[in-house]
């Protein structure tokens, strides 16, 4: 390849492919509810998990979770 007057070759490298004990594997392949199971709730800007509630910004962002019915503080949420 020659680029501005600079002759340079190609650089190949073998590439190899480890394929590890868990791949192709069928853990989490099924049909099956594991009780107690809550699907997620969605009102507003806000979805509530279990044991938590997450209120989104405009952003889509976390503007606040709540746990245990207390709060996050606002001021712990930064986005920078």
């Amino acid at each position: 390849m020659t680029l501005a007057g600079v002759q340079s070759a190609p650089t190949v490298q073998p590439f190899v492919r480890h394929v590890l004990p868990w791949e192709h594997n069928q853990l989490g392949k099924s049909d099956v509810v594991v009780e107690p199971f809550k699907p997620l709730e969605v009102r507003g800007q806000t979805v509530s998990t279990v044991l938590r509630r997450h209120s989104l910004s405009a952003l889509g962002l976390w503007d606040q979770v709540e746990s245990l019915n207390q709060g996050s503080s606002p001021a712990l949420c930064v986005w920078s």
